[in-house]
């Protein structure tokens, strides 16, 4: 699917490897003050839990919580909040993007003077430069569409107490180098919710 967008598409593009930009919609019903708290991770709907992948991405998941002050569990055991963990990357897409390149040329003229012979000077008439017009150009470029779930049950009362999701587009081919990125996105405000776009500064390569 070919689309056209604008200059900043661009940007985004150029700049994907040195940040990554999540989309969050985070809804949040943990009760304040929760106890314990301990968190057991589970392979979302149509992920293979014993994948190596799942298996180290659901390990960054781990990491981010318990940096929220959450213990992960190995055993649902004891956890008090159970989160199904899920992740899906593209195969990307063409988008077309169109932007415009300055052309410089001659705007008009000017009279300036100079030292001339026996102290006199002499007149000349010199050319003024700018912006006479643009080119339209065009470039293609692979966007890549993720996306992260995460959703968590109270296991004490079976309702649903927390509901993430976040989606990126860049540059980005494989998972590897968003799985932090975007998991500390959709968690950013965690046990609270979040709403919006969220840029975390990465090292990683695309």
């Amino acid at each position: 699917m070919i689309r056209f967008l604008c200059l900043a598409l661009s940007g985004l593009l150029l700049a994907a490897c040195a940040s990554v930009t999540t989309q969050v919609d985070a809804i949040s019903a943990i009760p304040e003050g929760v106890e314990p708290k301990t968190v057991y991770i589970t392979p979302a709907p149509g992920m293979d839990g014993n994948s190596l992948a799942w298996q180290q991405y659901s390990r960054v998941l781990a990491g981010v919580l318990l940096g929220k002050g959450y213990t992960p569990l190995a055993s649902r055991s004891g956890a008090r909040l159970v989160a199904a963990f899920g992740y899906q990357i593209d195969n990307g897409e063409k988008v077309t993007t169109q932007y415009s390149v300055p052309e410089r040329g001659i705007i008009g003229y000017r009279n300036v003077s100079r030292p001339g012979p026996n102290g006199g000077t002499i007149q000349e008439t010199v050319p003024i430069w700018g912006v006479v017009g643009y080119d339209w150009r065009t470039r293609t470029d692979i966007v890549f569409t993720a996306q992260v779930s995460i959703n968590m049950t109270d296991s004490r009362t079976g309702k649903r107490a927390f509901e993430g999701r976040g989606l990126n587009r860049g540059a980005c081919s494989n998972f590897a180098p968003l799985a932090a990125p975007m998991i500390g996105a959709v968690l950013s405000d965690f046990p609270a919710g979040r709403q919006g776009r969220v840029t975390i500064e990465t090292e990683g390569a695309c």
